[in-house]
């Protein structure tokens, strides 16, 4: 009954696995796309193909559970065997798995004692179904319970013994049974009944708030000669007459590039209308209501303070612990314009990842929680695709083809408006503009988009923009395909299509939409919503999807690519409709409306320095570098800085790997011995290579840098003067690079290449040395981070004690961020899908032959891919290598720390 079940860490390493029989799919790999990575994992169960997928979290190890069985059985009992086995494989490994420098467990036995563990389950439930017999209601345990409710003193009523899952004698006994076998493990499925999908979970709606009515104009019968010119807007060459200086705000305009491009701007602080300030924020975000915590502790205050203060002293969190704080958060969520449905599953997912870890003081609390949640929405809001429209623009040119774009949205939401934004951004970067007049329902649209042509014709002398309109009643997608080859004949760059505003429940409407955009296949389908809605934000965007998808009769229908959230500058809480829209829909927000100006268009991007908690006004950082200026002291030893750094290595690290990985192992160059050098080495040819490419390095001062380590030697002195590097890091003798060299060679290298010789030696050679190098780099920075954790004023005290003791384990496990560490797997892994996969134009990843989705991770057995380096090999290198190797940098490079150094007194204890 069973298909397959597996055991991995939540960075993505499988520990152990077992098919019952072929995979027709990869159910797992859409897990991991569609549940875990979204934050979606407070549903109990996911249907994928033919395949019903349940999973259990153990988060105090950080592993996952799941089990995939036909979704056209009933099988009662996998919530009973995912529990078992969650419990028994953490009492038999669970302290090999926290013990880091244990590595992964040898999980030799697992396999008899699960497939015993299966069989006691399914015979336990075979029995059951068995000998069920209908019961009159005194029989059954509900009566019971009530009767002994009724009985009880109150303080028996409360019992916290659990029935044991399974038969302990059973269990035993198959156990033996399955020792003495040799045959091998059962293959194949068994019939069963059918089980019914949940139904799906409904919108909650919201009101809508009355809107002040247009004061209507007064004719008095009559109108004059000079009104009525003041009021004819139809005349199409009046740009003569255009006052340009109210259609743009110039202290609102975006900045050209180093590429000469136009940016818009960024959305920053000072377009919001409240600051946020962390006392302010502590006092909003787990304020409780004493009524809900009198019932719990008479008394307890009336703040969530003092609840985190009463769970101070408590091991792990808990479910129980978690639901008022999780509570009090799904109403803040709601109150910040966050959709309810959506707001419920994200608090819901955020606590089950939570429960079962273990905390210390009350600050652990209060910082693991807010920052869970934070971690949380910024997955939900970083872009899954790109979002340079100016690079697709720029493929579409060299196809020799007009770029398209339709807008859509129902009505009142300023798609005329922002597409005329659009328009200007775009003519800001010399592109020639097609607007297409597709909206043949509303009365005034054309003469509307023939204004906006008008004007942004009067705001630059050269710009290309013209209308292509038909008039009214005609079809849409026939002037939208006219207004397509037309712009091919007349050199245009971009056909901007505009559309009809119309009700997600227009069924007409909705389906003369599906053909405009079956009919053109246009190159980006962009949402224009209102930030002014939650729930009404969720019910738009997926009836329009559905429209889309139900009414375009193609086996692979199209799908919104991106949204533009209007009126942006209305509402206080932003956050909260873009959070409900990209969790809704998966697409980024493109472009934010800001204002009634061309210019009033910006960029919301995702800042890793800022939270993105509902309620605290965030801006996106347009200066953000991810270099480093190592002769500024205070550069050097920022952990934002370092942290932007480690993240562009990831990034040098993962396309090194691919480079290498596109030739064979050849191992006759990593032997001594194979050739000879005319500069008399014994060497391998890797060694000779490497060392001839950092005598050069060496010329132009590479290694006077204090983040650059060779790996051979002697090297020249720099032929460019030395650079003035200012003492940031404390004299030491720290180089791992012949641990890195060791550990490449072995473990990485035949992992990612194919076995054999291809005679590409110094190519292999070249891709070898950039790996090594960036991972020396990687790996060395530890010291950075080391000094800036000790120069910390809060820390230096317990740093310095535990030096002087010589306390390795301690100094390691204060250095140790896990979550830091599991986000960075996760980013990892993400980054490994999507680099080591063939993207399509549209932005989707080949994940087989002829087959294009969503990136998926790749734990299911027996997955074959495309990719160009598996996602499991990249993240199994930073958890077993390179973040084990920096923390052992940042321990040595401690323990010498304070060797000639003098203590301040205020840090001697």
């Amino acid at each position: 009954m069973l298909d397959f079940f597996s055991i991995a860490t939540k960075g993505g390493l499988v520990l152990w696995s077992k098919a019952y029989g072929p995979a027709q799919s990869s159910p797992i790999n859409n897990l991991i796309q569609d549940i875990l990575i979204e934050e979606r994992s407070s549903t109990q169960i996911y249907y994928k193909d033919n395949y019903a997928i349940k999973w259990t979290f153990v988060n105090d190890l950080d592993l996952i559970f799941i089990a995939v069985y036909p979704k056209s059985l009933g099988l009662t009992y996998i919530d009973t065997l995912l529990q078992a086995a969650s419990t028994q494989f953490s009492d038999r490994y669970g302290d090999r798995i926290l013990r880091k420098s244990g590595g992964i467990p040898q999980l030799k036995d697992w396999g008899v004692q699960f497939e015993a563990l299966l069989q006691t389950i399914e015979d336990q439930d075979a029995l059951s179904k068995k000998t069920k017999q209908p019961r009159k209601f005194e029989q059954t345990v509900g009566y019971s319970n009530s009767l002994a409710y009724a009985k009880a003193k109150p303080e028996d009523i409360k019992d916290t013994s659990k029935p044991a899952l399974v038969d302990e004698d059973e269990f035993l006994r198959n156990i033996e049974m399955l020792k003495k076998k040799s045959a091998s493990p059962r293959i194949g499925m068994r019939k069963g009944r059918g089980a019914k999908s949940p139904a799906a979970s409904p919108v909650i709606g919201s009101d809508d708030s009355k809107k002040k009515t247009k004061e209507g104009r007064k004719w008095d019968g009559k109108i004059s000669a000079k009104d009525a010119k003041s009021l004819d807007y139809s005349n199409s060459d009046a740009a003569d007459v255009v006052n340009a200086d109210h259609l743009v705000d110039q202290s609102k305009l975006g900045q050209h590039g180093k590429d000469g491009t136009y940016n818009v701007a960024d959305l920053e602080a000072s377009d919001e209308d409240e600051s946020y300030s962390d006392e302010e924020s502590e006092e909003e975000y787990t304020k409780i209501s004493a009524r809900s915590l009198q019932a719990k502790k008479p008394a307890a205050s009336s703040g969530l303070m003092s609840f985190f203060k009463n769970m101070t002293g408590q091991k792990e969190m808990t479910a129980e612990s978690l639901e008022p704080i999780m509570s009090k958060m799904k109403e803040h969520l709601i109150n910040k314009n966050v959709a309810a449905d959506i707001a419920q599953h994200l608090c819901d997912s955020v606590a089950k990842g939570l429960v079962g870890q273990t905390l210390g003081s009350f600050k652990s609390v209060q910082a693991h929680v807010k920052q869970s949640m934070e971690t949380a929405l910024k997955r939900i809001l970083t872009p899954k695709t790109s979002v340079d429209l100016l690079r697709d623009i720029a493929q579409a040119q060299a196809e020799k083809r007009p770029y398209t774009i339709v807008f859509i949205g129902v009505n009142g939401v300023g798609k005329s408006t922002n597409l005329s934004k659009t328009a200007f951004w775009l003519l800001q970067n010399n592109l020639k503009v097609l607007i297409a007049a597709c909206d043949t329902f509303r009365s005034g649209a054309v003469e509307q988009l023939r204004v906006h042509a008008r004007n942004l014709k009067a705001l630059e002398q050269n710009a290309v923009v013209d209308l292509y309109e038909k008039g009214y009643g005609k079809d849409s997608a026939s002037i939208a395909k006219e207004a397509i080859s037309s712009a091919k004949l007349t050199g245009h760059d971009v056909v901007l299509i505009d559309t009809a505003g119309r009700m997600q429940d227009n069924d007409p409407l909705m389906r003369a939409l599906a053909k405009l955009v079956t009919v053109n296949n246009p190159d980006k389908i962009i949402f224009v919503g209102e930030a002014l809605v939650g729930n009404e934000a969720v019910d738009q965007l997926t009836k329009f999807n559905a429209a889309l998808k139900d009414y375009s009769g193609l086996a692979n229908p199209r799908h919104i690519d991106g949204m533009i959230l209007t009126k942006f500058d209305t509402i206080d809480d932003k956050v909260g409709a873009a959070l409900s829209m990209t969790y809704t829909t998966g697409q980024p927000i493109l472009f934010v409306g800001t204002g009634q100006t061309y210019t009033d268009l910006k960029n919301m991007k995702v800042n890793n320095n800022n939270s993105y908690c509902p309620g605290r006004h965030y801006t996106a950082d347009s200066n953000r570098t991810y270099t480093m200026n190592l002769l500024n002291n205070n550069d050097a030893l920022s952990l934002a800085k370092l942290r932007d750094v480690l993240i562009r290595l990831e990034d040098t690290i993962i396309f090194a790997l691919i480079e290498r990985a596109q030739f064979a192992l050849n191992d006759c160059t990593y032997q001594p011995g194979v050739y000879k050098y005319d500069n008399g080495s014994q060497g391998s040819f890797l060694e000779y290579f490497l060392h001839e490419m950092e005598k050069v390095h060496a010329r132009v001062r590479r290694y006077t840098s204090p983040d650059e380590y060779p790996f051979t030697s002697p090297l020249p002195e720099p032929m460019l003067p030395t650079l003035d590097f200012p003492p940031t890091l404390h004299p030491n003798n720290i180089n791992v690079n012949k641990d890195i060299m060791e550990r490449y060679l072995q473990d990485i290298v035949p992992k990612i290449c194919a076995p054999g010789d291809d005679l590409n030696y110094g190519s292999s050679a070249t891709r070898d040395t950039e790996c090594l190098q960036a991972l020396s780099k990687r790996i060395h920075y530890g010291k950075f981070i080391a000094e800036s954790k000790f120069m910390d004023p809060t820390q230096q005290k317990t740093y310095i004690r535990l030096i002087q003791n010589k306390d390795r384990d301690a100094i390691m496990e204060l250095l140790t961020n896990r979550t830091v560490e599991a986000a960075l797997l996760r980013r990892l892994r993400r980054k490994a899908l999507i680099y080591g996969s063939d993207i399509t134009e549209t932005g989707e990843v080949v994940t087989k032959e002829g087959e294009v989705e969503g990136s998926t991770a790749t734990a299911a057995a027996g997955a074959t891919t495309s990719r160009k380096i598996q996602a499991d090999v990249v993240v199994d290198l930073y958890e077993r290598f390179v973040i084990p190797l920096t923390k052992e940098v940042e321990v040595e490079y401690l323990l010498q720390r304070l060797d000639g150094w003098q203590i301040p007194e205020d840090s001697k204890n």
